[in-house]
């Protein structure tokens, strides 16, 4: 038993052979590739008033990032080196959130709710929580 099992016992093989060929194909196999530089698209400065005045006015920060083709951080930064105040962070409170409360209750999906009254379903659902209403489990 011990002549058959020395047949697989063999594990150098696999590896020896994979060395032979990397060294026939030289070093530059093994050498790094650089990365492709990548940098991002400049904003004209019409298009930076454009997009300041367009966040002034209310304009949410995605929508302004997926309508001038940045990322949302790219907003912010031109938000903070123009320095314009940034707008508070939108909590529920209030009217809305007595709605939230009798339209989640009522049966409608928490998406459902955070689509009518302006907010994420992360911020519908934790004041909820706060508010004591008994959450329904997920499908």
């Amino acid at each position: 038993m011990v002549r058959h099992l020395a047949q697989y016992w063999n594990h150098l093989a696999p590896l020896n052979k994979l060395v032979n060929r990397l060294e026939k194909l030289g070093q530059r196999a093994l050498a790094p590739r650089a990365a492709p530089v990548r940098r991002a698209a400049q904003l004209h400065p019409d298009k930076v008033t454009e997009l300041l005045e367009s966040y002034r006015s209310g304009t949410p920060s995605l929508t302004l990032a997926a309508e001038f083709g940045i990322n949302e951080s790219t907003v912010y930064a031109h938000i903070e080196r123009s320095g314009v105040d940034r707008r508070p962070y939108r909590k529920l409170h209030g009217a809305d959130l007595e709605r939230a409360r009798r339209l989640y209750e009522s049966g409608t999906s928490l998406r459902a709710v955070a689509a009518e009254v302006g907010c994420s379903v992360s911020a519908v659902h934790s004041r909820l929580v706060e508010l004591g209403v008994r959450m329904r489990p997920r499908r």
